[in-house]
């Protein structure tokens, strides 16, 4: 399915009026007059249209436009792998060229026309769904190379099929919400630490299990605080989330200016949930209800430092669910020693509580994604998943506790699954919210198509990504990541019918 959004008005340019003879391949006769696009037969026009999800007067112009301009200067001048199957027939009828099917043909075809130097067409911007908006592919988030240029470059060849491009979650981020002991926690007035871990860093790959979350396995490895006594106000002041992302948006600004980066891609932050963040580091619950509408204030805070550089519609912020999806996923069991002993039901409130609150500094024009994280310490998963019941559960409420559009949820897939693994996806009520299911994985490239047909049965119009963050990953695997990423991809657009 073509997508109908861009941000900009996009120009493209105009076609060269051919001679009445019989036309070759790649020439044109198209009109730079609005009206002559407009009176494209209406046939091609709805055969066009129907393939985007919005329709009106606006979107159906728009096709007109787009189909006219890729008919007249793209035809010859594409040399790019097949995207698809559902347009085939419309385009190839336009251009000559039976072999090209793309999938994205408005971005491909903006990206691709812009570059030429003959005259120019406007084409009008659209705002099109969510889908249209989100791409193919997501990156969950850490891609801790060496430095944040480092991974912007090395995932730039990737983003012409994303909307946003995080910035890897490098150095002290690496170790995903130990920033916040070491940026927030340690040095604040109304804070006490209790215990420290051995050395004065949480592992970042421990040596042993933690899965049972007991004393004895967490021994040496936790770093907790409580509110000193008698305070009865906590502000967190600067989570350093919004800085360190600024830091790195002047980054992506640049190579985006460079073409480094496509000039529709965004600028991907994320935020740990409330329970990730501060019952991790909060070992008595009575604490909780103080810290964390301190955190969430906090959060909502560090969005408008980043607002105040970085445009709305340049932004996608993300929220990671791990530490409560991990404790949702063992049932009545605690997932870490200090955790309270409760039921699932009273579990599932407890953790989709922050639902109601992190959404709300988020502008209508920035994307809002969530996901859901079975968490990679000690190895991924942390608890194993029987099927994707618990991730729809939270998508399904997350969506109907925002009170703003919910772009995208990302939901892991283990390596080894049966088709009953995705029947849950049968339950889904999100609109126009889009799916990104985790079926690539870097150390099972063989599965991965088994894997993209059982989804299929039961979900469509779903885009791919990793089962989760690779901050855990050594480095020297990330090229083989990023390398498996492309080819998941090239076997997705193959396979998938939008």
């Amino acid at each position: 399915m073509p997508p109908s959004t861009i941000d900009h008005v996009v120009t493209t340019p105009r076609c060269r009026e051919a001679s009445p003879a019989p036309r070759t391949h790649g020439e044109c006769r198209a009109s730079t007059s609005a009206n002559k696009f407009a009176s494209l037969p209406q046939r091609r026009a709805d055969l066009f249209a129907a393939k985007s999800p919005n329709t009106g007067p606006d979107l159906q112009l728009h096709s007109r436009l787009q189909l006219c301009v890729y008919a007249a200067n793209i035809a010859h001048d594409l040399e790019q792998p097949p995207w698809g199957r559902s347009t085939v027939k419309v385009l190839a009828r336009q251009t000559k060229r039976p072999d090209i099917a793309p999938r994205q043909v408005h971005r491909r075809c903006i990206r691709h026309l812009s570059t030429r130097s003959s005259g120019h067409v406007k084409v009008p911007a659209v705002r099109g769904s969510t889908r249209a908006r989100q791409g193919e592919l997501l990156l969950v988030g850490s891609m801790p190379f060496d430095s944040v240029e480092e991974v912007l470059r090395r995932c730039a060849p990737l983003a012409d099929n994303m909307a946003s491009l995080p910035d890897g979650e490098v150095g002290d981020r690496k170790n995903w919400t130990e920033y916040l002991p070491l940026r927030t926690f340690a040095n604040h007035s109304d804070l006490e630490e209790m215990r420290r871990p051995l050395g004065g860093r949480i592992p970042l790959a421990p040596e042993h299990s933690v899965a049972s979350g007991e004393v004895q396995a967490l021994e040496g490895m936790v770093w907790h605080f409580r509110i000193k006594p008698g305070t009865t106000t906590l502000v967190f002041e600067d989570l350093h989330y919004a800085a360190a992302a600024i830091d790195s948006y002047k980054i992506f600004d640049r190579l985006r200016a460079q073409q480094v980066i496509p000039h529709h891609a965004r600028f991907q932050v994320a935020f740990p949930a409330s329970s990730s963040a501060v019952e991790e580091y909060f070992s008595e619950p009575a604490d909780w209800s103080l810290v964390k509408p301190a955190y969430e204030a906090a959060v909502l805070s560090e969005i408008e430092r980043l607002l105040e550089v970085i445009p709305a519609r340049d932004l996608a912020i993300q929220f990671d669910f791990s530490n409560e999806v991990v404790d949702l996923a063992m049932g009545d069991k605690r997932a870490k020693y200090w955790l309270p002993q409760q039921s699932w039901e009273e579990k599932f409130a407890r953790h989709t509580a922050s639902l109601s609150q992190l959404w709300r500094g988020v502008p209508d024009d920035t994307l809002l994604g969530y996901h859901w994280c079975y968490g990679t310490w000690g190895g991924w998963p942390r608890v194993q998943m029987p099927d994707l019941s618990l991730c729809v559960k939270l998508s399904n409420e997350a969506v109907a506790r925002a009170g703003r559009r919910i772009d995208y949820v990302h939901m892991p897939v283990m390596r080894r699954v049966e088709a009953q693994f995705f029947a849950p996806l049968r339950d889904l009520n999100l609109g126009d919210t889009k799916v990104f299911l985790g079926l690539i994985h870097h150390d099972d490239q063989d599965g991965f198509h088994t894997r993209l047909e059982l989804a299929g049965r039961y979900l469509n119009g779903f885009g791919i990504a990793g089962p989760c963050g690779y901050g855990r990953v050594p480095s020297t695997e990330l090229p083989l990541v990023l390398e498996e990423h492309k080819r998941a991809l090239d076997e997705y657009r193959r396979w998938h019918i939008p």
